[in-house]
């Protein structure tokens, strides 16, 4: 789509923090989360630092998640509660870290 050849084309923009993340927001949003763990991460490997990356990181153990990789959705979900423990996104993943030691 459009989002990946603006990112081919300018992978140094200051626009690709938000392209990598929407393109990770559109694939969970189509329920592809093959190409919603490749984006989230692209984005997080590239941006960590970033505003979005908790949000981004909970997406992620989402769509590992949802196609049952239960093992990397722990890691992620653990790693987003060690960086930024009072976040929002840090309060859902503890809930999801419940839910995984209940199951």
């Amino acid at each position: 789509g459009q989002f990946e050849q603006f990112n081919s084309r300018f992978p140094n923009s200051a626009y690709s923090s938000l392209v990598l993340s929407y393109l990770g927001d559109i694939g969970y949003a189509r329920k592809d989360f093959k190409q919603a763990v490749t984006a989230y991460t692209r984005f997080l490997d590239r941006f960590p630092n970033s505003s979005r990356a908790a949000d981004a990181m909970l997406s992620l153990a989402d769509s590992h998640l949802s196609l049952k990789v239960i093992k990397a959705a722990r890691k992620v979900l653990d790693s987003l509660v060690d960086r930024v423990p009072d976040s929002p996104a840090a309060e859902s993943a503890k809930k999801r870290i419940a839910l995984l030691k209940g199951a």
